[in-house]
């Protein structure tokens, strides 16, 4: 069994990769390696699942009883909350494929 004491390895990244890796660990109150180190943990775990189940779909018939047993007035809070909590980075997935994010 391999042992769990860490090594160290060296990955060739580019400049704009490095400048968005510090912003996301500055943003999470980490150092750079603890959230390479957790964003990669989170994926290799992640992975089988990822590509075991690519998407899910339901249809509308399937959704919309689920939605509509769903307190609204919670669901809307959520959303906003969802919306609140994660628009910078939504912002900012949107501006590294160099598009702008709007309301449209």
């Amino acid at each position: 069994m391999e042992s769990l004491k860490s090594k160290i390895k060296s990955f060739r990244l580019n400049t704009e990769m490095l400048r968005g890796i510090r912003a996301a660990a500055r943003r999470e109150g980490v150092s750079e390696n603890a959230f390479v180190q957790n964003l990669l943990s989170q994926r290799v775990k992640a992975d089988p699942l990822i590509r075991a189940f690519p998407y899910i779909v339901l249809s509308r018939k399937s959704f919309m009883p689920i939605l509509g047993a769903t307190n609204t007035d919670g669901l809307e809070v959520a959303g906003f909350d969802l919306g609140r909590s994660n628009f910078s980075l939504a912002r900012e997935l949107y501006e590294s494929v160099g598009m702008e994010l709007g309301f449209s």
